[in-house]
C-alpha cells in the first residue's frame, strides 16, 4: 500500500487526467488557453484590470503591485501567485474596494475562469506527471 500522502497525489492526479486529458506535453505548460477557450488575456482579461485595478495597482504601485506589467500570457505567466492572490481578493468582494467601481458578475467570472483554466490547469498538469518510486 502506498503511504498516504502519496495515495492521495496519485487518486488526485488520475481525477485530473480523466477531467483534463492525459499526454500533453511539457510544451503546453504554461499555456494559451486551450481552443476551448474563448477568454484570451489581452483582449478579455487585461482591459478588465486596466478598467478596475490600475488606479490603485497601477503607476501607484499599493501593496508593491503593477498590474500594468501583464500585457498578454507570457508576461502573467511567471507570477502565478500574484493572480492567485488577486483571484482570492476579487472572489471575496475584497477588490476592488467597495468605494471603487466593481466588475460585474459577467467580469468577475471572465477573470476567475481565466486565472483557473491558465495557471490551476498547469498545476494539475506537473501534478499528473509525478513520478512515483517504485514499491512504495
Amino acid at each position: 500500500m502506498l503511504p498516504r500522502p502519496i495515495l492521495i497525489l496519485v487518486l488526485l492526479a488520475a481525477v485530473l487526467a480523466v477531467g483534463l486529458g492525459a499526454g500533453l506535453s511539457k510544451r503546453d505548460l504554461p499555456r494559451q488557453p486551450d481552443k476551448h477557450s474563448a477568454i484570451v488575456f489581452a483582449r478579455d482579461v487585461q482591459p478588465l484590470l486596466e478598467r478596475y485595478c490600475y488606479g490603485c495597482h497601477g503607476e501607484k504601485k499599493k501593496g508593491g503591485l503593477d498590474f500594468r506589467i501583464y500585457r498578454d500570457e507570457n508576461t502573467a505567466a511567471p507570477d502565478r501567485l500574484v493572480f492567485e492572490k488577486m483571484l482570492k481578493n476579487l472572489e471575496a468582494h475584497e477588490m476592488p474596494p467597495e468605494s471603487k467601481p466593481q466588475p460585474t458578475p459577467a467580469e468577475r467570472e471572465t477573470i476567475t475562469t481565466w486565472v483557473n483554466s491558465f495557471f490551476f490547469r498547469a498545476i494539475a498538469l506537473t501534478l499528473i506527471r509525478v513520478e512515483l518510486p517504485s514499491g512504495g
